[in-house]
């Protein structure tokens, strides 16, 4: 077994605040969207690494997993929110071919897994719920795209019409002006990206380290790129994977990924995600220079590497904002768990 230890490094990135009611509200939404979706990637590729990765999976096979995702939030370290929901997905091999896998990945109360969201509402979108994702992996077991994205969208789409109608009567902002303000938050729902990305980050969690070999003695540093689910470019971050514990014999391992986002890449995707919202240069210009954002992002995972079979995974993201009203904390927890199907 080896251990590694660091020291958290601390990334922050300069933007603004100070506008009406309504522009703090999509900020807030905008981090959680965010927060959910970043932190993933193919895991890095060296000469040097030790323990791989493969899948080594077959047609019929089926395993039973516990997804559970918490939302929180704190004002002037008052918690404000602690959501949590909790599903069992089931992970299936419908096909296999030398140069992939087809993966179905079924589940039960789509809406209610990924949204915390008014009973009224959840009446109105019952009758367009989904069940299935099927996706497809290489060889390797690396996750290459959900194929029924585009049902996904439609679904989600749907849900958002229903959605702003409903909180625009409640919050008494004309529905217009809430469609318009929320336009960037909604549209990366629109493509694929988004979708893999804002909507299911668990598979990608869930593939991470397939394709790759990872060395069990060192702590590999490694650059990398994050998807930007707003529409932009991806932006640059710095990642660290360290083992904690290998069991040859076993084929079992435990491993920890840290990701820190380039400071002023992450700043210039925010400024262009609220330039979208149409703000006037004297708010955005104060939004850009008046407030910090701290992101960390911890992932730990815990796997048989053979036959490549995830057992446990913890993912951790966390944004802390600094502005003039008092400090927001915002945490997002997923995590996967293998089932007991004996």
């Amino acid at each position: 077994m080896a251990k590694f230890g660091r020291q958290v490094k601390k990334h922050y990135i300069y933007t603004n605040h100070k506008s009406y009611v309504m522009s703090r509200s999509i900020l807030y939404s905008l981090l959680l969207i965010l927060v959910i979706a970043s932190g993933q990637e193919a895991a890095a590729r060296s000469d040097s690494l030790k323990i791989p990765f493969v899948a080594y999976w077959s047609k019929g096979d089926t395993y039973s997993y516990a997804v559970t995702k918490i939302k929180r939030q704190w004002k002037d370290s008052t918690q404000i929110k602690n959501d949590s929901t909790r599903y069992t997905a089931r992970f299936e091999v419908i096909d296999s071919t030398a140069d992939a896998y087809k993966i179905r990945w079924t589940f039960d109360r789509f809406f209610t897994n990924n949204f915390r969201i008014p009973e009224e509402v959840t009446e109105k979108v019952s009758q367009y719920d989904l069940r299935e994702i099927i996706y497809t992996t290489d060889e390797l077991g690396s996750f290459k795209g959900i194929e029924n994205w585009k049902e996904v969208s439609e679904i989600v789409q749907k849900f958002f019409d229903v959605y702003l109608t409903t909180v625009s009567k409640e919050m008494e902002i004309p529905e217009d002006t809430l469609r318009k303000a929320t336009l960037p938050l909604i549209e990366p729902f629109k493509t694929r990206s988004g979708i893999e990305n804002a909507i299911f980050p668990e598979l990608s969690i869930f593939h991470f380290p397939f394709g790759a070999e990872l060395s069990a003695r060192d702590t590999l540093e490694y650059e990398t790129v994050l998807p930007n689910i707003f529409g932009g470019d991806p932006f640059k971050a710095t990642g660290y994977l360290y083992f904690e514990e290998v069991d040859e014999e076993e084929q079992y391992c435990e491993f920890v990924q840290e990701l820190y986002p380039d400071d002023e890449e992450v700043r210039r995707m925010f400024e262009d995600v609220f330039r979208k919202m149409n703000m006037s240069k004297e708010i955005l210009k104060k939004m850009m220079e008046e407030s910090v954002f701290q992101m960390e992002n911890y992932n730990r995972f815990h796997y048989y590497y053979n036959p490549g079979i995830p057992v446990w995974i913890s993912s951790w993201n966390e944004i802390n904002i600094k502005i003039e009203e008092g400090p927001v904390r915002v945490l997002n927890l997923t995590s996967i768990e293998l089932l007991d199907e004996e």
